[in-house]
């Protein structure tokens, strides 16, 4: 919850980043080009604390290390493998996962500005938002033919 992390959602900078087999249906923005684009932003919105929801364990790592006033949803789990989070949770422990889950997409959907990845969570933040302002996403479809002049896939 917000009292839980001292989050002042108006005044916070959320990323949420997935990293585990999300390769498979997109393409994926490296950590170190996500951290480019938050510090980018942490600059534009500066005093804003960052929110990080991720299900990678390096990702996380390389914001506490590279980022200040950072802080991470700790009851969701984060791995350090590909494989994904609904495959490595005990089925008797999905529903709470789950339930935690959404509660951190509703947290993250109410932040000033949001650093996203392109995927089904990315798009739930954004329904709940009630709109994608405020909002950078990496988008990069997986068979899509693009001109070579195309180096960015950060969407605003």
């Amino acid at each position: 919850s917000e009292k839980n992390y001292d989050i002042e959602p108006e005044r916070t900078l959320a990323v949420c980043y997935r990293g585990t087999d999300k390769f498979l249906d997109t393409g994926l923005a490296s950590p170190e080009e996500f951290l480019i684009k938050i510090k980018e932003l942490n600059e534009r919105y500066a005093g804003h604390r960052i929110l990080v929801q991720t299900d990678q364990r390096q990702f996380l790592d390389l914001c506490y290390k590279e980022l200040t006033d950072v802080v991470h949803i700790e009851e969701l789990p984060v791995t350090s493998t590909k494989k994904p989070m609904h495959r490595i949770v005990a089925r008797r422990d999905k529903v709470l996962w789950m339930k935690k889950l959404l509660a951190a997409i509703f947290l993250l959907s109410k932040c000033g500005f949001i650093v996203n990845h392109s995927g089904n969570v990315a798009r739930w933040i954004c329904l709940y938002r009630n709109h994608a302002g405020d909002t950078i996403q990496y988008l990069k479809p997986k068979n899509v033919s693009y001109d070579s002049q195309v180096a960015d896939y950060w969407l605003t």
